[in-house]
């Protein structure tokens, strides 16, 4: 078995994955694994049974279920949208959140007559381990970290339901420059550094 990693690939395009891998007797073979804003219920309406086992790592909660906030909740039942589009309402819910988190922080410090960008950047550069709503993420930002979350949950599509498996998921900083980045030796760096070929797959796409 091998891993498929989904690292932002739209959903039409992993379920054309997943539609060739069952043609060739080859879906049970790896387990695929979605990232972040790539949205688990999407896929499953795109193929289906096909989805059983698919895992997600993100921080945002994908069920209404999960919400904690009542009104956000109550909403979204009134909007009459399918499960599937909670995801995008956590999405915005959660940074909405940041942002406000932000402007509130600036205000106490400086006063809202003094309020402008300069004071907004500074309260989210030090803002330490803030858990915005509908999301299993805790943000630290820094002068020189910039990504801000830190922690996810872990779900799976299990019996054509998502299911949480894990939460409180450390989130490694691998962006350059971060505080997780492997050290690499002389030799590696070089390696690293020459330019690469592209792999060409010498078969065609099976037809459905």
């Amino acid at each position: 078995m091998f891993m498929l990693k989904n690292t932002g690939t739209l959903p039409g395009m992993l379920a054309l994955i997943f539609k060739d891998a069952e043609g060739l007797g080859l879906r049970n073979e790896f387990q695929d694994f979605l990232f972040w804003y790539s949205n688990i219920m999407l896929i499953q309406k795109h193929v289906g049974k096909l989805a059983e086992g698919t895992m997600h790592l993100t921080a945002f909660k994908v069920n209404t279920s999960e919400w904690e906030n009542q009104e956000l909740v109550e909403i979204f039942i009134k909007s009459k949208l399918p499960e599937l589009y909670a995801f995008g309402y956590s999405c915005v819910a959660c940074w909405f959140d940041v942002y406000l988190e932000s402007i509130r922080r600036a205000i106490k410090k400086v006063g809202v007559e003094n309020l402008d960008g300069s004071a907004c950047y500074g309260s989210l550069v030090n803002m330490k381990d803030f858990r915005p709503m509908l999301s299993y993420n805790r943000i630290t930002f820094s002068e020189t970290s910039r990504c801000g979350g830190h922690t996810a949950a872990m779900y799976q599509m299990q019996n054509g339901k998502v299911v949480k498996v894990a939460e409180n998921l450390n989130i490694p900083e691998l962006f350059p420059g971060g505080k997780d980045v492997p050290k690499l030796k002389k030799n590696c760096q070089e390696q690293v550094s020459k330019p690469y070929l592209p792999v060409t797959l010498g078969k065609k796409r099976l037809k459905r």
